[in-house]
C-alpha cells in the first residue's frame, strides 16, 4: 500500500512536467515563429527606406519577449541576439546595409539554434 502512494505521486509529478514542457514549448515557438516575421519583413525592406522602422519594430518586439522568455531559456543566448539587433540597427542607421544583412543571418541562426535547443529530444535530453 506504501508503494501504490508513491507511485501516484511519482507519476503526478511526471505529469507536471510534462504539462509545464508543452506549456514552455508552445510559448516559445509562437515567440519565436513572430520574431522570425519580424525578421522576413526587414529582409524585405532592408534595400528600402522603411529598414529604420523595421528593424524598429524588430527590436521592440524582441524587448518585450525576450522579458517573457528569460524566465525558462539560457540567458546567454537570448542576450547574443539583442547584441545583434543593436548592432544591426546601428549599421542600418549607418547605411552599412551589407553588415546589417550579416547581423541580420546571424540573427536568424540564433533563432533557429534556440529553437532546436527548446526542442524535446533525445539529444537535448541527454
Amino acid at each position: 500500500m506504501r508503494f501504490l502512494k508513491e507511485y501516484t505521486i511519482l507519476f503526478l509529478i511526471i505529469v507536471f512536467i510534462i504539462f509545464i514542457e508543452i506549456i514552455t514549448d508552445n510559448i516559445t515557438k509562437n515567440f519565436l515563429s513572430e520574431i522570425n516575421g519580424k525578421i522576413e519583413e526587414l529582409e524585405y525592406a532592408i534595400e528600402t527606406d522603411e529598414n529604420e522602422k523595421k528593424i524598429e519594430e524588430l527590436s521592440e518586439l524582441w524587448k518585450n519577449k525576450e522579458k517573457k522568455l528569460e524566465y525558462f531559456m539560457e540567458h546567454r543566448e537570448l542576450e547574443e541576439i539583442s547584441c545583434k539587433i543593436t548592432n544591426a540597427k546601428c549599421n542600418i542607421e549607418n547605411d552599412n546595409i551589407d553588415e546589417a544583412k550579416e547581423q541580420i543571418d546571424e540573427i536568424k541562426f540564433r533563432v533557429e539554434h534556440i529553437k532546436n535547443i527548446q526542442k524535446v529530444d533525445l539529444r537535448n535530453i541527454f
